[in-house]
């Protein structure tokens, strides 16, 4: 993959992650729907840090790009959006569901996971 493939590839990602907030931000009546989402879209807001290099990801095998300062930008922006999408979702109804939903999808599915992963081994 040369530069610009993988600023194609971002941009790529980008548009679609844009999309999907801009779903979540104009549908306000929804806070059920959004707390079931907010942790998958902070899985794709991560991955939007992970595509610029967030924690070493990609460093070693991506193409040097000029970008980087745009992929901050990008980043920064989706992470302000994702804040205002978590706070509104934590001052309603579905909080606590919000939370128990984080920690089904970061910890329990991941956890189930290994587990299988392991038995199967």
């Amino acid at each position: 993959m040369d530069e610009k493939e993988y600023i194609d590839l971002f941009n790529n990602f980008k548009n679609l992650v844009d999309k999907q907030l801009e779903y979540f931000e104009t549908d306000t009546e929804n806070n059920h729907n959004l707390a079931n989402s907010l942790p998958a879209l902070i899985s794709l807001i991560n991955t939007i840090g992970y595509l610029r290099g967030q924690d070493e990801m990609f460093l070693n095998f991506r193409p040097r790009t000029y970008k980087q300062t745009y992929f901050y930008q990008v980043e920064n922006e989706f992470e302000k959006r994702l804040e205002k999408l978590i706070t509104r979702v934590l001052n309603s109804k579905e909080a606590e569901f919000y939370k128990t939903r984080l920690h089904i999808y970061f910890c329990d599915a991941r956890t189930r996971s290994n587990n299988t992963i392991t038995s199967l081994s």
